[in-house]
């Protein structure tokens, strides 16, 4: 599986070919960016790249990520006790990109759902979602 991204540090544009790999190969920085999950008191964060890690320990662990029938990356995520199946791709647009007109969908602009990178995501109408099979 291979990726398309850009170093939000440099603008260099290349293409991942594994998921692991999140050091620009021009200026050698580590384009990943994280932040914690909203609602769940500092537990869980998502990176800028679709990733989502367990912080019950000092170093975190990634979270397991499974595709559904439809194509759509999930996670499960617990809080007091319960447990919910989360959309990766609704997580890093809540996380990485503004919603002012309040658009209650994220679209993945390449069609493709397991792509979750924050380049790949839209806030958008229910219109406006590409579908394709």
């Amino acid at each position: 599986m291979t990726m398309d991204y850009i170093c939000s540090v440099c603008g260099f544009e290349y293409t991942l070919k594994r998921l692991g790999s999140n050091i620009c190969k021009k200026c050698r920085k580590n384009i990943s960016n994280k932040k914690y999950i909203e609602g769940y008191n500092g537990k869980y964060m998502v990176s800028n790249l679709g990733r989502v890690k367990s912080m019950y320990d000092t170093i975190g662990r990634l979270k397991s990520v499974r595709l559904k029938s439809n194509g759509y990356a999930i996670t499960e995520l617990w809080l007091n006790g319960k447990s919910s199946m989360v959309h990766v791709h609704r997580l890093v647009a809540k996380a990485f990109i503004d919603n002012p007109d309040n658009k209650p969908q994220v679209n993945h602009k390449n069609s493709n759902r397991a792509d979750n990178c924050v380049l790949n995501l839209e806030w958008a109408h229910s219109q406006k979602i590409i579908y394709t099979q």
